[in-house]
């Protein structure tokens, strides 16, 4: 999984040695460069004035102020150019996908550097004009720090036992008791929860429905958090849920609304079933495998894709959100024997967090209510599933027994409080519901207390 420095940095401070600190006390990192990251002589600059190129009928010259004793004069073809446009300017030396930036003259016309559409700064791969930036943007500012784009990222390993690592917060949780620093965890809306009486085959599935969806383009510091992650851009709508993915753990999935009939439910098939799925492929499922239905069929490989019955489209205006938690043994059959291995299979293979379906549904409301103009419709509806916490016991003596120390029943405490494990008697602790797979006995609790300490 690969996560930009940025967006970690946004939950928790980063130490400038933080990929050696996490190889050493949790899961291996490797710091890389960021293929998204924008040359920082790419600053934001206002246009002063515009004027006819004097021997060429498509070139416009314009004077434009990147906050510096002297103004630019760059020859500019785009022609929806105009005096006051705030844009991003690539200055002399300016590294760009397509080349670096010299000072030129273009048709006896000097020119000292260029106005900047997304897709000449390989943020897009078509744009239709210049970026134009908002009135109040900061002129002379770097670009990248504009748009909150940090030039490293994290390559990082996440082994078979530590799904609750394939997110950023939960990146940021290790960071946070490794370097004992404070967690800052983003706020949302609240949303209301309907608890229903559907019979499902898991142990939680949510549901959200959000109609008056636009079409607008996402924020690029967004589209380059996901990039930088690897996700490739969909649809807005996809591409919110899968931020919240990468942010929060929990997968989810978009139903259009228009092409649903009835409720959705979970259930096992009880005879084989051919499946046409999202990607355009079609897969037999057997007897036993999970999948998500409606009124009239197989909507969905639970867990792991859709189906291209209900997919998101351009004509999508209305949608119905999908946050579940699901066992994670009939997932990774399922996934296994098709060979179709999805971020949410992968993560649900590996177990999420069963109490992240409300907030991931909140958050990913909010997100498409401020970029897409989206109205929640209703509550959330959702099964009546009550986590209960369970409990592991830790015998202190035992403890510096099997490592040769002598720690005192408060540094053991303290510890496991750096991993959010609560003492609640001097050898009980409560484990939280991200850990609940990986933490289930004496020894796990003892292998925590040593790798931190």
């Amino acid at each position: 999984m690969r996560i930009s420095k940025d967006w970690l940095s946004q939950w928790v401070d980063l130490p400038s040695n933080i990929d050696e600190l996490m190889c050493e006390f949790s899961v291996e990192t490797t710091a890389m460069k960021n293929p998204f990251y924008v040359d920082p002589l790419v600053v934001i600059g206002q246009v002063k004035a515009v004027s006819q190129h004097p021997n060429a009928d498509k070139l416009r010259v314009t004077t434009v102020d990147i906050g510096q004793a002297d103004e630019l004069s760059i020859v500019c073809g785009c022609p929806s150019v105009c005096e006051g446009m705030i844009v991003p300017v690539a200055c002399i030396g300016a590294q760009l996908p397509g080349g670096k930036i010299k000072k030129s003259k273009l048709r006896q016309v000097p020119s000292e550097g260029m106005l900047c559409s997304l897709s000449d700064l390989g943020l897009e791969e078509q744009s239709s004009g210049l970026y134009a930036l908002p009135d109040d943007s900061q002129i002379g500012m770097i670009f990248s720090d504009y748009l909150g784009c940090s030039s490293e990222l994290y390559d990082v390993e996440i082994t078979p036992n530590r799904g609750d690592c394939f997110s950023v917060n939960g990146i940021a949780r290790e960071v946070s008791a490794i370097t004992s620093q404070t967690l800052r965890v983003p706020t949302h809306q609240k949303l209301a929860i309907k608890h229903t009486d559907h019979d499902h085959a898991c142990p939680v599935f949510g549901t959200l429905k959000i109609t008056n969806i636009s079409q607008n383009p996402l924020p690029p510091h967004m589209n380059l958090r996901l990039k930088a992650s690897g996700v490739h851009l969909v649809h807005p709508v996809v591409d919110i849920l899968n931020y919240v993915m990468l942010e929060l753990g929990q997968p989810m999935h978009a139903y259009d609304l228009n092409k649903i009939k009835g409720a959705l439910r979970t259930h096992v098939l009880n005879q084989e079933h051919h499946f046409k799925a999202l990607n355009g492929e079609n897969y037999s499922l057997l007897a036993g495998d999970l999948v998500v239905s409606d009124d009239e069929g197989v909507q969905a490989m639970a867990g792991i894709i859709g189906g291209d019955r209900s997919m998101i489209d351009q004509d999508t205006c209305s949608v119905i959100l999908e946050a579940a938690h699901f066992d994670m043994n009939p997932i990774r059959v399922t996934s296994g024997r098709l060979l179709l291995h999805t971020d949410s299979s992968i993560r649900f293979s590996r177990f999420v967090d069963p109490t992240l379906p409300v907030t991931a549904l909140e958050y990913a409301a909010s997100l498409i209510q401020e970029h897409l103009g989206g109205m929640v419709q209703g509550e959330i509806e959702i099964n009546d599933y009550q986590y209960e916490p369970h409990v592991v016991s830790l015998n202190p003596n035992h403890l510096n027994d099997l490592l040769g120390t002598s720690l005192t029943d408060n540094e053991v405490v303290n510890v496991l409080k750096r991993l959010d494990i609560q003492a609640i008697s001097s050898k009980e602790y409560r484990i939280p519901s991200y850990r609940a797979n990986d933490l289930q006995f004496e020894h796990d609790l003892i292998e925590e207390v040593i790798r931190l300490y």
